[in-house]
């Protein structure tokens, strides 16, 4: 996708800024008078619209920039950066926008967006495999897919290693919310890529095989939103899978809602705090300490 007349015009706006104020520490000058920019984006195989506002550029995605390429100043080689929130905070959403603006505004460094959901165990495996309750019993994982033991953790680490040393063409897995299955070698990191953005829910979590996807996320971001702004958003991406209202709303009591819980414990992990509000506009981008 190329820009109109008039997104070139907000393009041009916001390389500007960055060439004026790169640092994430330095104030933003005042921003010029914008028109909103219309995104196609691919989110887990579904392809979506999405609008930007011009506040929302100017002050989410152009700070959201900064700080990345600030991340990659001062380490001065590939590093893994990890967007974390939880199910329904519109993760992937924004990643593939940030990917699609940055490719506008040119910064010039490779930026490659990776989703975790792509190491999700397949369907065959989680029906296989049995999760312990807390009543000394178990259930199948398949009843708990999204939750941390549904994902392969260990490959993932391995993948970020390997990211991380080599300058080569990468495959990785892709999940497919059509097939509700992971596809594997489905996509490619660029060996010029200079910065990995992963986005997913577990990826700051301090336990078990996580912890060591956990030790490889050079640049913690957190995407802070009301819990209860995230429910009806779940609710309604099971529903476009098929299933019924009532199945959903159940599904995200006895699952969506205990992974909430686990993935908020890792809030305070993050080094960045991206703020958006109830309508998943982004609002604001600061430390988070």
């Amino acid at each position: 996708m190329q820009p109109d007349s008039i997104e070139r015009d907000v393009v041009r706006a916001l390389r500007q800024a960055l060439a004026a104020t790169p640092s994430p520490d330095s104030p933003l000058p005042p921003a010029p008078p914008l028109a909103p920019m219309h995104f196609p984006v691919v989110v887990a195989g579904l392809q979506e619209s999405v609008t930007v506002t011009p506040d929302e550029l100017w002050e989410g995605y152009l700070p959201l920039i900064r700080v990345l390429l600030d991340a990659h100043r001062s380490r001065g080689n590939r590093i893994i950066a990890g967007l974390v929130g939880i199910p329904g905070s519109g993760k992937s959403t924004l990643a593939a926008i940030l990917s699609e603006l940055w490719r506008f505004v040119g910064p010039g460094l490779g930026l490659a967006v990776v989703g975790m959901d792509g190491w999700h165990l397949t369907n065959a495996e989680l029906d296989r495999r049995a999760l312990p309750t807390r009543d000394g019993k178990s259930i199948p994982l398949c009843r708990r897919k999204g939750s941390p033991p549904s994902f392969d953790a260990e490959e993932l680490a391995e993948t970020l290693d390997h990211l991380r040393r080599c300058r080569e063409s990468i495959p990785i897995p892709v999940y497919d919310r059509r097939l509700h299955e992971p596809l594997p070698h489905a996509a490619t990191i660029p060996g010029d890529t200079d910065i990995v953005l992963i986005e997913g829910n577990y990826l700051l979590l301090d336990e078990g095989p996580w912890a060591d996807v956990a030790r490889r996320i050079d640049l913690p971001l957190w995407l802070d939103i009301d819990p209860s702004a995230c429910r009806e958003g779940v609710i309604a991406r099971h529903m476009a899978g098929g299933m019924p209202a009532d199945q959903a709303s159940a599904k995200y009591e006895e699952n969506d809602r205990p992974n909430t819980e686990i993935v908020l414990a890792t809030r305070h992990c993050a080094d960045w705090l991206i703020e958006v509000d109830a309508s998943h506009v982004v609002r604001h981008v600061r430390p988070a300490r």
